[in-house]
C-alpha cells in the first residue's frame, strides 16, 4: 500500500514539475509570438 502510494506521490510530483515547466514554455512561445 505504501509503496503504490509512494509511486503515486511520485507520479503526481513528475506531472506537475512537467505541467510547470510547459506553461513556462507555452509562456516564452507566446512572447516570441508578439
Amino acid at each position: 500500500m505504501s509503496l503504490r502510494f509512494s509511486g503515486l506521490y511520485r507520479h503526481t510530483y513528475y506531472c506537475v514539475k512537467l505541467a510547470c515547466r510547459h506553461t513556462t514554455d507555452m509562456r516564452n512561445f507566446i512572447k516570441l509570438l508578439r
